[in-house]
């Protein structure tokens, strides 16, 4: 789902997150209840492995808001993109049987996706095959307010000319998990929710994991919120049916996504060679790499081995982090969207490493340099959060489908919360490229606090995507 794979860097945390002396549930809780109040979370669920033992599944806040439920071990949450590590082990699965190779041009499986003689399985899973993304937004546009389904996306975003040549870029792409959800049916002769039922989370016990789209009637499941443009707490709009599969259908609780780490990590999932393969680094065609791998990143933190996925549907964050070579994981799952959740991953894994924070530099921490197209990115974040402040933004500079999203009704909500924050004293951007659009994510800094924001610019110039959340 949300294409931002968070960083890990532990370079800068608050030195208040390593606590040796509490008891570990209670350092969590208070690192949970602080991020609960930086984020303005509803709630956040949280799993711990340590050593190979899981040491804490533990919930704060709550699940639901009317009525006011609070959440517990077993509420379950949308997990978004952590998905992509069940489809893609699913597909090695298959190729251990025989029933497939990684070598496989999408074509024998979907005739109809473009250049599919020349796109390969292995590409799909290590995102590097070029198809358009089909939800690169932070938001439910127009087009998800509607129900569909995997064939009707592969039929409109898979059959469009590829990005770039297959192999020779990483580029983030739900089509591409969506194109494998439909390899697995083709070869195993089932849904992918059934094989995923049988074939994973019943033979590990997940016993509260599902990949159903639904969360009407299930009082286990929480509700999505969102705090956009700082306004308190409200649903969030959930994309319709159809939309997730693939790439992002699974609800799940800590406690399971911390058994399929451990069984993933200690090969009762997949054979040796191909978790070598899940977890191994991209080597590109033009001699680069990327981090990622088979639905999993794979880095190397503070020379520990780390595989970890994020997820973000509409009302959800999620992250998970494993250590494999110390059986140590982490697991987050939040029902309010566009989370920091660095504000509590972090923090933990400082203390399950035993990593002493460092201080805060006395002055504050130093400005990064910015590029020329940073600073330019940064130039418009700041026209932008001027014009939201003043409720008179200039709509003749937004695509019809962020005009669609932001009413006049919310642009007055923003301008109310935005407004009492003063003038802008700081803007620090980062300007990247994202399917053809330039994709800016900033700090803002006011003289109380600080906000984030994510912009996104079509070719054209015109702003597909100005949000803010909680700094």
């Amino acid at each position: 789902m949300r294409s931002c794979i968070v960083s890990i860097a532990l370079a800068v945390v608050a030195t208040t997150s390593i606590a040796h002396a509490d008891d570990f549930s209670t350092f969590v809780a208070r690192a949970a209840a602080a991020s609960l109040k930086a984020t303005g979370a509803a709630s956040v669920s949280v799993g711990v492995m340590r050593g190979g033992r899981v040491v804490l599944t533990s919930a704060f806040g709550r699940s639901r808001l009317h009525p006011n439920l609070p959440a517990t071990a077993t509420t379950t949450y949308d997990v978004g993109s952590i998905t992509k590590q069940f489809t893609a082990a699913a597909i090695l699965m298959l190729a251990q049987e025989q029933k497939l190779s990684l070598s496989d041009p999408i074509a024998k499986y979907v005739p109809t996706a473009f250049s599919g003689a020349n796109v390969t399985i292995a590409e799909l899973l290590n995102q590097t095959a070029g198809y358009v993304d089909y939800y690169p937004l932070d938001y439910v546009d127009n087009e998800m307010q509607k129900p569909t389904t995997d064939d009707a996306i592969i039929a409109e975003y898979a059959t469009q000319p590829l990005e770039f040549e297959p192999g020779t870029k990483y580029s983030y792409s739900n089509t591409n998990y969506t194109l494998l959800g439909k390899v697995v049916e083709v070869a195993s002769g089932e849904p992918l929710e059934r094989f995923l039922s049988e074939r994973i989370f019943t033979p590990l016990g997940m016993t509260h994991t599902s990949c159903v789209e639904s969360a009407e009637g299930d009082l286990e499941r929480a509700y999505g919120y969102t705090t956009l443009f700082l306004n308190p707490l409200s649903r969030a709009t959930p994309e319709r049916p159809g939309w997730l599969g693939a790439a992002g259908c699974v609800v799940s609780t800590p406690s399971d996504l911390l058994k399929w780490d451990a069984a993933l990590t200690s090969g009762h999932v997949l054979t040796a060679a191909s978790l070598s393969a899940m977890t191994a680094q991209t080597r590109l065609k033009n001699g680069g790499t990327s981090n990622y791998g088979y639905g999993i990143v794979a880095e190397t933190l503070r020379g520990h081995r780390v595989f970890y996925h994020d997820g973000g549907t509409s009302g959800f964050s999620a992250f998970n982090i494993v250590l494999p070579d110390d059986g140590d994981a982490v697991v987050l799952l939040y029902n309010t969207d566009n989370v920091d959740m660095a504000s509590l991953y972090r923090p933990i894994l400082h203390n399950l490493l035993n990593i002493t924070a460092p201080s805060p530099h006395p002055s504050g921490a130093p400005q990064p340099t910015m590029s020329p197209k940073d600073t330019e990115g940064a130039t418009m974040v700041r026209t932008l959060m001027l014009m939201l402040q003043e409720d008179n933004i200039d709509r003749t500079l937004l695509t019809a489908d962020f005009n669609a999203f932001l009413t006049p009704d919310l642009e007055r909500q923003a301008s109310r919360n935005l407004a009492k924050l003063g003038s802008p004293l700081n803007v620090v951007a980062n300007v990247s490229e994202n399917h053809g659009q330039e994709f800016t994510t900033a700090t803002v800094q006011f003289s109380a606090r600080t906000v984030n924001v994510t912009m996104r610019r079509t070719s054209d110039g015109k702003v597909a995507e100005f949000l803010v959340s909680p700094g």
